[in-house]
Parts: C-alpha cells; structure tokens; sequence
C-alpha cells in the first residue's frame, strides 16, 4: 500500500474517512429501530373496537398488571418498549362459559408492527394466551392493522384469559422496536380448522405502475380460496401448489393507479361459511 505523505494526501485520506463515517452513521440510523422519544406516549385509534357478535369476547381498555392483581397499569393504547417497567402487555379477555374444549381465534388492533426490518435486526413480537405462544404480530412501520391468530383447543378457560404480548424478542440487550395494542378481540368457534391468515406481505413494497408484484399468505388450516383485493375490488386469487399452507400469486399495477401508497390491500382467506379477512401492509407506487 502506498503511503499518503503529503497534505493534499492526508486531506484526501480525512475526506475518505469522512465519507465512511457518514456512510457507517447512515446505515446506523437505519436500524436504529423506533423512536425513543415515543416511550410510554398514549397512542389511540380513532376507530373503537368493532361491535362483538355471537361467542365473541373482546376487551378494548387495559384490565391487568404485571402482578396478576386485576388492577389496569395502563399499558393497551400505550407505546411499549421492552424495557419499559410495565412490560410486557398484558390484559385479561373474559369468557363466561366453559369453552376449554373449543377452538379460537383471536383478533387484535395493533401500531407499528415494523415487519419489513432489516436483516439481522428483526422486531419479533410473541403473543401468548394463557401462557400458550400462539404467533408473533406482523404489520407496519407508523400504520395499524390487525392481527388474527389461531388458539389450541385446550387454552381457554372460562373467566378471565390472560393476553401477554413480549414485545422485540430479537433484540436481547439494546431495545429497537416498540409496539402499541388498542383492543382484543377472541371468537369462540365450532371447528378447529377455521382459515386464519397469520402473515401477510407483498414484494417488492416499491414498484412502478406496469411492474408485477407478488403477494404472500401464510394460512393455517385449508380455505376455499384466497383472494386479493385492493379495497372492495377484486385483483387476483392465490394458491398454494406446494401444499405448504403458503398462498401466492402475481399481479400486474394498473396503468390507471396513481403514485403512493395503497394500504388498502386486503387478502381474504374464504371458508365454507364466508370470508375472514386481514389488512396487511400495501405497496407504494412510484414514477
């Protein structure tokens, strides 16, 4: 390697060094996860929880502390890091019959579920019901969403049911990525083998109109269909060759769809009886 002596060499060399620490400063700033400044802020959606119907059972405020006291800490609608001292989530759905031998879901509204993160710094956040781990949320980065997940047969039981979230299970030291839940609901149904999309996405989240775009569904037991739709308006169904319970399928952007994001881009999973469907993140159209 030859040495720089000279001080337009050195000013050379400073400005190297420059232009990586900036570079190493911006790739820091961008797993640096979310805000701190954040921490513990109230965070509430404008749309309450939806009205429950038969053998639903849902809460919409915070029943619970840490202790397992029955007294609400005030941590639903809350912004939550993991080291925060009221972590983890915790809230109580209460359920007045016997239900131990039936199948579940449960469906949440939840803040900035950061899915698309970078690789090597994931937000993982498990849910548990009962102290039974039953998913890990998805979503995206500032939006909400919703979140649906199966329960065992064997979880419930009747009174109140315990709902943790452990909120950035991938980061073991520095906390990256916090998350907020607004309300619970749990539906009591009659099969096991009810479909539930448990993970949605699109890739690439960044295309021009005329690109093709592919969607993802992983969906636990065996639907009728799986369909896309932007809004109410059907665009395409998925399938799944592989029989590995992962729906796919391509789609073409419209010429006539406008620059910026579509996050009403649903994917609904059809059983015998009528569709369940989740919001999942939509993709963003550019020049």
């Amino acid at each position: 390697m030859k040495r720089i002596g000279s001080s337009k060499g050195s000013k050379v060399y400073c400005s190297i060094l420059s232009i990586m620490f900036l570079f190493l400063s911006s790739a820091t700033l961008s797993v640096a996860g979310d805000d701190p400044g954040m921490a513990g802020k109230s965070i509430v959606v404008l749309q309450g929880m939806p009205v429950l119907g038969v053998d639903e059972y849902g809460t919409d405020f915070d029943n619970e502390d840490n202790k397992g006291s029955g007294n609400a800490d005030g941590d639903m609608d809350y912004y939550m890091f993991k080291n925060d001292p009221l972590h983890p989530i915790e809230f109580n759905v209460y359920i007045p019959k016997n239900v131990s031998s039936s199948a579940a879901t449960i469906r949440m509204s939840v803040f900035d579920v950061d899915t698309s993160t970078i690789i090597g710094d994931p937000e993982i956040d498990d849910v548990y019901v009962n102290e039974i781990y039953i998913g890990t949320l998805n979503g995206e980065s500032d939006k909400w969403g919703e979140n649906v997940f199966n329960i065992p047969v064997g979880t419930l039981r009747q009174g109140n049911n315990l709902v943790q979230i452990n909120i950035d299970r991938g980061n073991l030291a520095t906390p990256h990525w916090a998350v907020t839940i607004d309300w619970a609901i749990i539906k009591i149904t009659s099969s096991s083998t009810v479909p539930t999309i448990t993970k949605g996405w699109f890739a690439p989240v960044i295309a021009k109109r005329g690109d093709w775009i592919n969607a993802f569904a992983e969906v636990s037991a065996a639907p009728s269909a799986v369909k896309v739709y932007n809004g109410t308006t059907f665009l395409f169904q998925l399938t799944d060759p592989d029989g590995d319970h992962v729906y796919s399928g391509q789609f073409q952007i419209p010429a006539a769809w406008s620059n910026g994001l579509k996050a009403k881009l649903r994917i609904k999973a059809y059983d015998a009886k009528g569709a369940i469907t989740s919001t999942w993140p939509g993709i963003k159209v550019v020049p």
